[in-house]
Protein backbone atom coordinates (compact mmCIF):
# COMPACT_ATOMS: atom_id res chain seq x y z
CA UNK A 1 0.00 0.00 0.00
CA UNK A 2 1.64 3.61 1.12
CA UNK A 3 5.52 1.69 0.45
CA UNK A 4 4.75 1.85 -3.24
CA UNK A 5 2.47 5.00 -3.50
CA UNK A 6 5.21 7.12 -4.02
CA UNK A 7 4.15 9.33 -0.72
CA UNK A 8 5.77 12.81 -0.35
CA UNK A 9 4.75 15.73 2.63
CA UNK A 10 2.13 16.86 0.02
CA UNK A 11 0.36 14.02 -0.70
CA UNK A 12 -3.16 13.97 0.18
CA UNK A 13 -5.53 10.86 0.99
CA UNK A 14 -9.34 10.25 0.27
CA UNK A 15 -10.19 6.47 2.34
CA UNK A 16 -13.20 5.24 2.12
CA UNK A 17 -14.19 2.57 4.46
CA UNK A 18 -17.26 0.19 3.35
CA UNK A 19 -17.21 -1.84 6.92
CA UNK A 20 -17.35 -5.75 7.77
CA UNK A 21 -20.09 -7.06 7.22
CA UNK A 22 -21.73 -5.32 3.72
CA UNK A 23 -19.86 -4.73 1.03
CA UNK A 24 -21.74 -1.17 0.31
CA UNK A 25 -21.11 -2.11 -3.50
CA UNK A 26 -23.03 1.32 -4.31
CA UNK A 27 -20.51 3.46 -2.50
CA UNK A 28 -17.39 1.48 -4.40
CA UNK A 29 -18.93 1.99 -7.71
CA UNK A 30 -19.94 5.55 -6.87
CA UNK A 31 -16.19 6.91 -5.78
CA UNK A 32 -14.68 5.07 -8.75
CA UNK A 33 -16.67 7.01 -10.97
CA UNK A 34 -14.71 8.78 -13.48
CA UNK A 35 -16.81 12.28 -12.07
CA UNK A 36 -15.63 11.28 -8.37
CA UNK A 37 -12.27 10.85 -9.21
CA UNK A 38 -12.09 14.00 -11.68
CA UNK A 39 -13.17 15.67 -8.57
CA UNK A 40 -10.72 14.35 -6.10
CA UNK A 41 -7.76 15.07 -8.32
CA UNK A 42 -9.18 18.93 -9.13
CA UNK A 43 -9.06 19.22 -5.39
CA UNK A 44 -5.63 17.85 -4.68
CA UNK A 45 -6.01 14.45 -3.84
CA UNK A 46 -3.27 12.22 -4.85
CA UNK A 47 -4.26 8.81 -3.30
CA UNK A 48 -7.75 7.43 -2.84
CA UNK A 49 -7.67 4.04 -1.31
CA UNK A 50 -11.26 2.12 -1.33
CA UNK A 51 -11.50 -0.51 1.66
CA UNK A 52 -13.62 -2.87 -0.88
CA UNK A 53 -14.27 -5.71 1.98
CA UNK A 54 -15.97 -8.81 -0.35
CA UNK A 55 -16.55 -6.95 -3.00
CA UNK A 56 -13.39 -6.88 -4.18
CA UNK A 57 -14.21 -7.56 -7.68
CA UNK A 58 -16.96 -4.88 -8.03
CA UNK A 59 -13.60 -2.75 -7.10
CA UNK A 60 -11.46 -4.30 -9.55
CA UNK A 61 -14.10 -3.91 -12.63
CA UNK A 62 -14.89 0.15 -11.21
CA UNK A 63 -11.28 1.02 -10.92
CA UNK A 64 -10.32 -0.33 -14.73
CA UNK A 65 -13.53 1.59 -15.87
CA UNK A 66 -12.34 4.46 -13.40
CA UNK A 67 -8.76 4.11 -15.00
CA UNK A 68 -9.91 3.65 -18.52
CA UNK A 69 -11.44 7.11 -18.60
CA UNK A 70 -8.11 8.57 -17.12
CA UNK A 71 -6.28 7.02 -20.11
CA UNK A 72 -8.92 8.73 -22.61
CA UNK A 73 -8.90 12.01 -20.74
CA UNK A 74 -5.87 12.23 -19.33
CA UNK A 75 -7.43 14.66 -16.79
CA UNK A 76 -6.86 12.95 -13.37
CA UNK A 77 -3.58 10.91 -14.09
CA UNK A 78 -1.61 11.81 -10.60
CA UNK A 79 -4.59 10.22 -9.23
CA UNK A 80 -3.38 7.03 -7.46
CA UNK A 81 -6.16 4.36 -6.84
CA UNK A 82 -5.72 1.75 -4.72
CA UNK A 83 -7.92 -1.16 -2.66
CA UNK A 84 -7.46 -3.24 0.50
CA UNK A 85 -9.84 -6.15 1.84
CA UNK A 86 -11.11 -6.29 5.29
CA UNK A 87 -8.68 -6.04 8.22
CA UNK A 88 -9.52 -7.55 11.24
CA UNK A 89 -6.61 -5.51 13.00
CA UNK A 90 -8.23 -2.09 12.09
CA UNK A 91 -7.89 0.44 10.32
CA UNK A 92 -5.57 2.77 12.51
CA UNK A 93 -2.68 3.19 9.73
CA UNK A 94 -5.18 4.71 7.21
CA UNK A 95 -6.46 6.68 9.41
CA UNK A 96 -3.01 8.25 10.68
CA UNK A 97 -2.22 8.87 6.79
CA UNK A 98 -5.94 10.36 6.49
CA UNK A 99 -5.04 12.79 9.33
CA UNK A 100 -1.16 13.64 8.01
CA UNK A 101 -2.44 14.64 4.75
CA UNK A 102 -5.23 16.68 5.73
CA UNK A 103 -7.16 13.98 3.46
CA UNK A 104 -10.93 12.99 3.91
CA UNK A 105 -12.49 9.88 5.33
CA UNK A 106 -15.78 8.43 3.13
CA UNK A 107 -17.56 5.85 5.27
CA UNK A 108 -20.92 4.36 5.01
CA UNK A 109 -23.68 4.94 7.62
CA UNK A 110 -24.23 1.51 8.85
CA UNK A 111 -26.39 -0.95 7.62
Amino acid sequence: MANTWKWTPDSKLCFVTTGATAPFTALIEAVLHPSVLHTLAENGYTHLLVQYGSAKDVYEKAAIAGQAHFDQTGTTAGLIVDGIDFNKDGLQAQFSLVRQSKGLVISHAGT
